[in-house]
Order: C-alpha cells, then structure tokens, then sequence
C-alpha cells in the first residue's frame, strides 16, 4: 500500500505515491500535494493523466461525459473581472472549461474585500486579471488563460475579439460583467454582429436578497436602471427590435430594488473608478451574480448554436444603418 501523510486542515489523511502506477489504491483526492512533488515522494505519470477525472469527476457525474467534453474544449471570454466576473471565472474554471480569456484593467484595492474573489490583504495593488490567471491556473493547471489588461471599448474591440491572441480558439460564449452603459451596450452590438453568444449581467450595487436574481432576455428584462439604460442606447444607436422583443441575450439581474442607506450615489461612467465610489455591495449577491452567470454559459454551452433571435437584431441594425441613422462602428 503507499504510504499516506496527514493532510492539513479538517484532519483528513491524503494519499501520496512513490513512483506507484497503482490507481485503485487511491481513495481520496491528493488535496494540497496535487502537482506538487514532497521530500521522499514524487507522483507517478500515469497517475498524473488520471488527476483531471479526479478532479472534474463530479461535473462529469453531474452534466455526463459528453458536455463535460464541451466544457474543456470551449474558450469562454469574460470582459470585467470584479465583484460578478471573478466568481464567474472561478466557477467556470471549476466547472473545467479549457480556455479563458479574461479582460481587465483595474487592479485590487483594499475596498475590493467585500465582494471580489481576488481582493485580499496579500493581493492588493495587483492586477485582478493576473491573480486571477494564476488561481485558474492552479485549480486546473490544463487550462489555457489569457490575461488581458485593458477595458473594451469601441477602439479595443478589433485588437480584443480580431485573430486570437496566442492561436486561441474563437470565444464559444462571452460574458459581460461590466459597469459602463456605453461599454455594455458596444460589447453585446460586437458579439451579435460576430455571432457570438453573449452573457450580460445587470447591476448588483446596492442589492441584498440573492433569492431575487433572475434570468430574462434583455429585451425584455425589467427592474434593472442599468440594464434599462443599456436597451435604451442599442436601440438608439443601433436600431434593435422595440421592447419586450426577444434579443437573444439572456441577462442575469434582480427584481430587488437598489438600496441607499448613504447619501452616496454611483458615480458617472468612465474607465477607471474609483475604490471606494459605487453602491454598496456583499458576497453574497454579487456571488450569485457570477454563479448565475456559469450556469447560464453551461446551459448556452450544452446547446451548441447560435442564438436564433441574433438574425431578427442585425437585420434591424441593417436597416437602421441604411436609413443613415448609425454607424457599425462609432466615430467620437
């Protein structure tokens, strides 16, 4: 039998091997010796081939073999990487999806603590996309990340979603996880013209009750000021279908109204807020946020097409841009 170490945390015993092809013989996972080589022990190849269905064996008991090869050949991109997007990458990356693009420019401010999965004392100051490629990395060390510091914005757009970077596959699904109207609003104009699948995400400030997130297609969406406002500008700018029509963009938001027990309002639009300016937020809201939001791409994943309502909102953007009232891409 090989021999067995006392494990840190909780008492549990994790079992190591000396260069023994045995798999039989282990009954638990190797915890915090995964890929690690202890003094007296190093890990046998074969068995290192067999990690990955130890470790994603419960979503593959869960969604069955097949979809869990779909998880870990697709390449999901998640613009904004803060209070929904970090959770959103740290269940994806458990879920084992293959490859991720994440983009982001903001770096970790102490404030962050209260609701981002990057922010702690050891962390701050550093980029979010650069501590969070490397936790993804050691949750699944198969994973392909792509790091990307920047924000999107209509100048960023060809360079973020043009030939990938790295010789990456194309984006299976995108999720938007960021604050911006003018941002949001450019972001899901770019994967509807690009036939990408794309996830939104309303506003989680000032929310308390988890139990009030929701999944709705933005067109038809209610109770979200910024999701509102996001319809309000593709509509203006690039003709979408009128209200209550189906997008194709399904969006995670909650019913809950926003709460201000300070004089403190959001402030404007721009790139880089400030750590302290917004409204007040909690893990567990902007948790869910980001929970929904994975669960929402497995479902997208497992489907394996294009949203069919995408064709309803380019030939309304067509006809828009040829009735002189917009452009593909905006001049400022």
């Amino acid at each position: 039998a090989p021999p067995q170490k006392k494990g840190k945390g909780g008492g549990g015993v994790y079992n190591l091997v000396r260069r023994s092809p045995v798999l039989s013989t282990l009954r638990k996972p190797y915890g915090i010796y995964a890929n690690k080589k202890e003094e007296g022990f190093e890990t046998d190849p074969i068995i290192e081939q067999d990690w990955d269905k130890l470790r994603f064996g419960g979503i593959e008991r869960l969604y069955g073999s097949e979809y869990l090869s779909k998880f870990q050949n697709s390449h999901i991109c998640i613009v904004g990487v803060g209070g929904v997007g970090s959770w959103t990458v740290e269940s994806l990356a458990r879920m084992g999806v293959g490859e991720m693009t994440m983009i982001d420019l903001d770096d970790i401010c102490i404030s962050n603590v209260n609701r981002q999965l990057h922010a702690l004392s050891s962390t701050v100051g550093r980029q979010k996309v650069d501590v969070l490629a490397a936790r993804a990395q050691d949750i699944n060390p198969n994973i392909k990340i792509h790091a990307i510091s920047d924000f999107f914005t209509n100048y960023t757009a060809e360079a973020l979603f043009g030939p990938r970077r790295g010789g990456g596959k194309e984006f299976d699904v995108v999720i938007d996880a960021i604050d911006s109207v003018d941002h949001k609003a450019d972001l899901i104009h770019e994967c509807v013209l690009r036939s990408i699948p794309v996830i939104t995400v309303g506003g989680a400030g000032g929310r308390m009750d988890p139990t009030q997130i929701k999944v709705s297609d933005l067109g038809c969406v209610t109770h979200d000021p910024l999701l509102k406002s996001v319809r309000k500008l593709l509509r203006s700018r690039y003709g979408y279908p009128p209200l209550n029509t189906d997008w194709g963009v399904p969006c995670v938001f909650s019913r809950e109204r926003a709460h201000f027990p300070t004089e403190r309002r959001e402030g404007g639009e721009g790139s880089k807020m400030d750590c302290a300016s917004g409204y007040g937020t909690a893990t567990h809201v902007t948790g869910t946020f980001g929970f929904t939001a994975a669960h929402v791409t497995a479902q997208t994943l497992s489907r394996n097409s294009r949203p069919s309502a995408y064709p309803y909102c380019i030939q309304s953007f067509e006809s828009f841009v040829k009735r002189g009232s917009s452009f593909s891409r905006r001049e400022n």
